[in-house]
């Protein structure tokens, strides 16, 4: 009804800017369950170090992902590695790098 009192088909204004975004993100995430390709996810890589003794062999190892253009974590909390390979695979991380003494052996032989 208009100010007239007159009955008038209603308007509806209808705005979507960010409609459609959303949509295909939902679609997305509920296509892939969550675990993101690896172009697409913001969680990567997960480096986990065997023991203390190879925490800077893996720092080495993040840097050379992280050179390359991906996003890489390392996980040096003081956990058990079990708990810290199920803490990546709970986070959804693409893929899990275990790395210790023997991988930093074996690159030094590979140099000489």
């Amino acid at each position: 009804v208009n100010d007239k009192g007159e009955l008038v088909p209603p308007v509806i204004v209808h705005r979507a800017i960010m409609g459609s975004f959303e949509r295909m993100i939902a679609i997305l995430t509920e296509h892939f369950a969550g675990k993101w390709p690896l172009w697409l996810s913001p969680k990567q890589v997960m480096v986990i170090p065997i023991s203390e003794a190879s925490y800077e062999y893996v720092m080495e190892i993040k840097s050379i992902f992280h050179k390359a253009g991906f996003f890489v974590e390392c996980d040096t909390q003081d956990k058990t590695m079990q708990k810290k390979v199920r803490d990546a695979q709970l986070a959804q991380f693409n893929y899990i790098l275990v790395a210790g003494g023997g991988g930093k052996e074996k690159k030094k032989k590979k140099k000489k």
